[in-house]
């Protein structure tokens, strides 16, 4: 994989070396997270996709590496039994809000492509093709989804003979691409979030020869391009995830040396991330999601040891 050709840039924050130092991100304490608690007889292999609708939180997530897709609902205090879908997946869909419906977006196990179905809260839409085409390159990441002025985007990455790439599509009626960049190393994950100020945040999690990195690029709201890649200071061998809850934007991410741990930071609004901190007494083997519970209250889902998946809130 070919080497940065930008200088790298640290922001001065996070744990490189996964030295617990601190319990607190800003004015808030990595305490706060509760202990999280089984959701009873749903288990999965990897992290899951959340997302906030019609006063519920809702969950996919795939059975198996493959499929079939999963579906159940947080009211607040319990989650419901899961409900079987038809639609099977490579990896976790990705979740989010668009036009007054929940939007999924997925790799179909198996194939080279993305879709996206629909839910209005009580059954899901067909899937239909979504982003743009892949054409001979390979989609080697599942995506990320958010909405930014009523556009939804989907982050992703895709394989070519010179290395991987960083794609950004957007659609409110048609599919278009927004912008591809050069990834520095090799992609396994993506994590995108419309930060409080309006803009667009992608952080991509690489693998480089001897060492994983977190590449960041920010778009302005109504901006049309896109930040340099920045490499941050954190490292995970985990999904990554971020959800904005209020004027707060929360990140959870895995360990390094220990890549099942779950570390979590925050940024504020106009402001930069915090130190990252290790979440006491809660341990991931396939990465942690974040949603947003009725738009201030942070939730975290992740699967243990065995697969069982287990939720924790972030008490105020």
């Amino acid at each position: 994989m070919k080497a940065p050709v930008l200088a790298f840039v640290l922001l001065g924050f996070g744990c490189a070396a996964e030295v617990d130092t601190s319990t607190t991100s800003g004015d808030i304490s990595v305490w706060q997270w509760a202990d999280d608690v089984q959701i009873p007889n749903q288990f999965s292999v990897g992290h899951v996709g959340l997302a906030a609708f019609g006063g519920r939180v809702h969950q996919l997530h795939t059975i198996g590496s493959t499929g079939p897709l999963a579906w159940s609902i947080f009211n607040g205090e319990t989650w419901s039994t899961e409900v079987e879908l038809a639609q099977h997946a490579d990896g976790v869909p990705a979740m989010t809000v668009f036009n007054n419906r929940i939007a999924a977006v997925y790799k179909p196990a198996g194939q080279n492509r993305l879709v996206m179905m629909m839910s209005d809260g009580h059954s899901w839409s067909t899937p239909v093709n979504a982003g743009t085409t892949i054409g001979t390159a390979t989609l080697v990441t599942t995506p990320a989804v958010a909405v930014q002025a009523g556009v939804l985007y989907a982050a992703y990455c895709v394989r070519k003979s010179d290395g991987d790439h960083l794609r950004v599509d957007r659609f409110s009626t048609e599919w278009s691409m927004v912008t591809e960049t050069d990834a520095y190393f090799s992609c396994r994950h993506v994590a995108l979030a419309a930060l409080p100020d309006g803009r667009l945040d992608l952080i991509a999690n690489t693998e480089g020869a001897s060492s994983w990195y977190m590449e960041e690029t920010m778009r302005q709201p109504q901006g049309t391009t896109w930040s340099a890649l920045k490499i941050l200071p954190m490292k995970s061998k985990k999904p990554l995830s971020i959800v904005t809850c209020g004027n707060t934007t929360h990140l959870v991410h895995g360990g390094y040396s220990t890549p099942s741990e779950i570390w979590w930071t925050t940024r504020d609004d106009y402001g930069s991330w915090h130190d990252d901190v290790k979440v006491p007494n809660q341990a991931s083997n396939g990465g942690a999601t974040l949603g947003c519970f009725q738009t201030t209250r942070p939730i975290m889902v992740h699967n243990g040891g065995s697969g069982q998946l287990w939720w924790s809130e972030f008490l105020p």
